[in-house]
């Protein structure tokens, strides 16, 4: 998944009680096959991901192969284990995401 600029997403839930989600960015994404990543011509809410909340206003997202997208400095990744590269901080006021997982996310 290559974005544009790597910091920027907007997660879309897909039904109430459900943690999985679509991510919308001017992208294409990253997919694995096989244990081969490569990019795709799909664009990057084209995939189901399951959102891994942590907490503390952050989270990860895992795809399908139960990979974590991972976002470096120059590159964006899928790896097995997550790591400081797979933990996204939310941009919004902690109010409104605690209120956006109580309505979609079925953990909070």
């Amino acid at each position: 998944w290559i974005p544009e600029d790597r910091s920027i997403f907007t997660i879309i839930p897909i039904e109430k009680g459900s943690n999985k989600v679509y991510i919308e960015a001017n992208a294409t994404y990253l997919t694995s096959a096989n244990d081969e990543v490569g990019v795709t011509g799909f664009r990057a809410y084209g995939q189901v991901w399951t959102l891994v909340n942590y907490g503390f206003e952050s989270f990860s997202l895992k795809n399908n192969h139960g990979q974590y997208l991972s976002v470096h400095d120059t590159s964006v990744c899928l790896t097995d284990k997550p790591d400081k590269n797979t933990i996204f901080a939310i941009t919004i006021q902690k109010d409104k995401w605690n209120e956006w997982l109580a309505k979609w996310y079925s953990s909070k």
